[in-house]
């Protein structure tokens, strides 16, 4: 069995929480009489900035669980929470001295990242918009944020396993808020908001609760994690999205070829994914979902979007068009003698590209799709390097969740071919975890004397 070898983790002193805590009761007292639903909010609000400050692993735990809700009217119904939850998280991180430092360990993918947010934020000084630049420029910044601080949270095994828990925990509440609400033409939107997000970020959810099963020994967790499995393996068929079900082919596939000591469970998945699609279209799906399956034409307009987004970057192909100006330019193409069946999409009501590959290079260039490229070959190549030095050493929980990451990736990646994901934040906490995983093998293996693991890849 691997010994879990880690940074030491300071302990924070208790009675410096004392006087803030004294001088805000009577402040959060006197909000309750005002407006308790306020008051409550602001309780959990500082309970959440107390965790992050004392130990940040959990603090991202957290901030990944609430993701998956910040469409909800609770949650303000905007970003706007969650981007002070990612603040918070950032001063925590930057708070400590000692603790993992992305530029320090991986400078190539930390300057890759820097400036992939700065190129967006200076994407102002070209678009023809400068307020949606701008906003999703900042936007980009606090998500790319989110690698170095859960870079900078991962210390030991627990931690990363905190986070995927998270995740899971989130993925759990979106699934659910979605079963309970009513549907959107008989497809399961969930507190997400929309059917197809809702899928593809199940999909990293439902591959952690198979690779969880090898890593937990509890009986009870381990049944309630094969529960969960069944819940977003349903949900995702519930949300009728093809480019989910895409996705989940290919997760299954990834799982066989790269689930190491999990390819037999994968294959075995795959075949209740494969009865439990066929269950329900055969016995449970609408009309609507059916037309869904064998029309893949049917009121998307995607193709149409895609073709605009070839058109802008052929216009565009060096600095694109700025951040969050594709729907700013897409009318503009309307008028071109091209086949448009839904012009509606770029006229009545403009729509991202709903391909996050072509949207990056439509509105940030060749410039920004190579740096966003980067940053994730480069994870995933990160990511691999650790899996091997965890088999290597024996340490089958560490390498379950690294295997589980990659696949998941996969997942979300294929899915997000179907849609425009470049600003999901789930999608950079993946990322982070990555990398945090590649560092924490690589502060292992110097305790073991093993060889030394290279921070990029390099080329032969």
């Amino acid at each position: 069995m691997a010994v879990d070898v880690g940074l030491p983790r300071p302990t924070p002193d208790p009675r410096s929480l004392a006087l803030p805590i004294a001088l805000l009761a009577p402040v959060l007292g006197i909000a309750a009489v005002i407006s308790p639903a306020a008051a409550l909010i602001a309780v959990a609000a500082l309970l959440f900035v107390a965790v992050a400050f004392y130990d940040l692993a959990a603090g991202v735990a957290l901030f990944t669980t609430f993701t998956f809700l910040e469409a909800l009217p609770a949650a303000g119904g905007d970003v706007e929470a969650v981007k002070v939850g990612g603040f918070v998280l950032v001063l925590a991180a930057l708070r400590r001295s000692g603790r993992p430092f992305l530029l320090k360990e991986q400078p190539k993918l930390a300057y890759a990242a820097t400036f992939f947010a700065g190129w967006a934020l200076a994407s102002t000084l070209w678009a023809a918009n400068v307020s949606p630049a701008a906003a999703d420029g900042v936007r980009l910044l606090l998500d790319v944020a989110l690698v170095f601080v859960v870079f900078a949270a991962v210390r030991q095994a627990r931690d990363a396993r905190w986070i995927v828990w998270g995740y899971v925990a989130g993925a759990t509440a979106a699934a659910l808020v979605g079963l309970v609400q009513p549907a959107d033409n008989d497809r399961l939107v969930g507190s997400l908001g929309e059917p197809n997000f809702l899928a593809a970020m199940l999909l990293p959810a439902f591959v952690f609760t198979v690779f969880a099963t090898g890593w937990t020994t509890n009986v009870v967790q381990r049944w309630l994690v094969r529960l969960l499995g069944v819940l977003f393996l349903v949900s995702i068929f519930l949300t009728q999205s093809r480019g989910g079900l895409i996705a989940l082919v290919v997760v299954i596939v990834a799982g066989v070829v790269l689930g190491g000591p999990r390819r037999r469970i994968f294959a075995l998945v795959g075949g209740v994914a494969a009865a439990v699609g066929l269950a329900y279209y055969a016995l449970f799906a609408s009309d609507y979902a059916l037309e869904r399956l064998t029309n893949p034409g049917r009121g998307t307009g995607r193709a149409d979007l895609w073709s605009v987004a070839t058109g802008v970057i052929g216009d565009n192909p060096v600095v694109g068009v700025g951040a969050g100006n594709f729907p700013v330019v897409a009318p503009q193409y309307a008028a071109e003698p091209i086949n448009l069946p839904y012009a509606r999409l770029l006229v009545d009501t403009p729509k991202v590209a709903h391909n996050t590959y072509l949207g990056v290079f439509a509105e940030l260039g060749v410039v920004g799709l190579a740096l966003f490229a980067l940053i994730v070959v480069g994870s995933l190549v990160l990511l691999w390097r650790a899996v091997e030095v965890f088999a290597r050493r024996g340490d089958v929980q560490l390498e379950l969740i690294g295997r589980a990451i990659l696949v998941s990736l996969a997942g979300m990646l294929t899915a997000f071919v179907f849609l425009s994901g470049e600003y999901e934040k789930q999608l950079w906490l993946l990322l982070g975890l990555a990398v945090a995983l590649h560092g924490l093998a690589r502060r292992r293996a110097r305790t073991t004397g093993e060889r030394r693991i290279e921070p990029l890849p390099s080329r032969r």
